[in-house]
C-alpha cells in the first residue's frame, strides 16, 4: 500500500513558486483539496478514475499534477490509483509582501531604478 504523507517539492520547483507567490504564509484549505502528482500529465484514464472519487477535479495538460476536491477519509484510496507519485495539501497562500519589501532591501533597489 503506496503511504499518502506528504512528500516536499523539488528545490527548483518550491523556488519558482515562491518567486512568483511573493512570500507568504499558508493556511490550509478547509474545503479538502489536494494536489495529486503523477510521472507525467495525467493522462484522461488517471483524470477518470481521480474524478470517481473526487467531487471536483482540475488535471493540467502540462504539468504532472492534478487538483482534486476529496475528504480526508478517501486519502488511502487516492493514494492507491493508478500513477499517483504524491499528495499534498493545498494551500491557500496569503501574500506578506508589504512586510517584506524592507527585509529583501528593495526599496533601495527600485530607489536606484531598477524595476524589473
Amino acid at each position: 500500500m503506496k503511504s499518502c504523507s506528504c512528500r516536499f517539492l523539488s528545490a527548483p520547483i518550491l523556488a519558482c513558486a515562491l518567486l512568483v507567490a511573493g512570500p507568504a504564509t499558508a493556511v490550509l484549505d478547509p474545503a479538502a483539496t489536494w494536489l495529486v502528482t503523477y510521472d507525467a500529465p495525467p493522462t484522461p484514464a488517471q483524470i477518470e478514475a481521480l474524478s470517481a472519487i473526487a467531487s471536483g477535479v482540475h488535471a493540467y495538460q502540462h504539468l504532472p499534477v492534478a487538483a482534486a476536491v476529496v475528504p480526508p477519509d478517501l486519502l488511502g484510496v487516492l493514494a492507491n490509483l493508478p500513477g499517483v507519485r504524491g499528495i499534498y495539501p493545498h494551500y491557500i497562500l496569503q501574500p506578506t509582501l508589504a512586510q517584506s519589501t524592507h527585509t529583501l532591501r528593495a526599496d533601495g533597489v527600485w530607489a536606484d531604478g531598477y524595476t524589473g
